[in-house]
């Protein structure tokens, strides 16, 4: 056994039984402050002496600490390109012109980093179908539904242009930011309060709009919760009475609700097929086929 006193705290070397290990002075980096608390935590038998097991394992904790704290941080993704950006670096090119046929062709001919398999498309396809035609044949029938047909009877379509924009997001780009929980609820509610108090203060009108836009986007800004189709609800509530009428209830109604009841299911189970039901397009069978590389021809995944 080695006695605590034999290594002393500015010890630089600790002899075991056919070897020699070296351990730091006696600040550690990391969660231990020194050497006699690392001492202290690995004396099982609290005995005062380590075994040369024990000072193994604590030869070993330094190492790890001393390496955790050396190791540097993670450099932070580059931030994509805002689009004038995106477009000044793609003029700037050589041959610039051909740099931007070759652009169209990748992107008509799904070879861009975002490729699609077919069975993301045909899902995709499907989902959107399925959730605008649902909305539509409940559109036919709203001022049959009970508590919201007086809305409907005064006027109020069901079939806002919000619901274009959110259904593009779940169906095309649903690991989009805009299309998450926090920024679906609260991009949504940052848009209607805003553009009702707006309304309430000022009327209907340019000042009004202008106001409610530049307000909604400086606070979802500030909170992280972009939303897209919130944008859509302003400029709907600006020109529709019906609207301006249903005052604190548009935050529930219609944009909310039939997203919540009918687009949010519709996507995911589009989404549950994506990734367990896969396959791709007939001409990437053959390279698999000819035994090559490639994406490989139809996959489906059991779920």
């Amino acid at each position: 056994p080695v006695n605590m006193h034999s290594i002393g705290l500015k010890a630089r070397t600790i002899a075991l039984p056919g070897r020699l290990r070296t351990l730091p002075s006696t600040k550690v980096p990391g969660r231990h402050a020194t050497l006699r608390e690392l001492f202290h935590e690995l004396d099982g038998d609290k005995d005062g002496k380590l075994t040369s097991q024990e000072v193994e394992a604590l030869v070993a904790k330094l190492g790890l600490q001393q390496a955790a704290a050396s190791t540097p941080a993670p450099a932070a993704p580059a931030k994509p390109l805002t689009w004038e950006l995106s477009l000044a670096a793609g003029m700037s090119k050589p041959n610039a012109g051909q740099a931007f046929l070759e652009f169209c062709a990748t992107k008509l001919g799904n070879r861009h980093k975002n490729r699609v398999a077919l069975s993301d498309v045909v899902w995709s396809f499907l989902g959107m179908f399925a959730a605008v035609f649902l909305l539509g044949e409940v559109s036919l029938h709203v001022r049959e539904l009970p508590l919201v047909h007086s809305w409907h009877e005064k006027g109020l379509n069901l079939l806002l242009g919000s619901f274009g924009t959110i259904a593009v997001l779940l169906f095309g780009r649903p690991d989009a930011e805009a299309i998450k929980p926090w920024n679906l609820l609260l991009g949504h509610v940052v848009s209607v309060a805003v553009v009702m108090w707006c309304i309430t203060v000022m009327g209907p009108g340019v000042i009004s709009r202008a106001t409610a836009m530049a307000a909604t986007i400086a606070v979802m800004l500030y909170t992280d919760s972009v939303h897209p189709p919130g944008g859509a609800l302003i400029l709907m509530a600006e020109d529709s009475g019906v609207i301006q009428s249903m005052q604190g209830w548009f935050l529930v109604y219609p944009s909310l609700a039939w997203t919540v009841l009918l687009l949010l299911p519709i996507g995911l189970l589009t989404n549950w097929l994506k990734r367990n039901v896969r396959f791709d397009w007939p001409t990437a069978q053959a390279p698999a086929q000819q035994g090559g590389s490639g994406d490989g021809g139809v996959r489906l995944k059991a779920a």
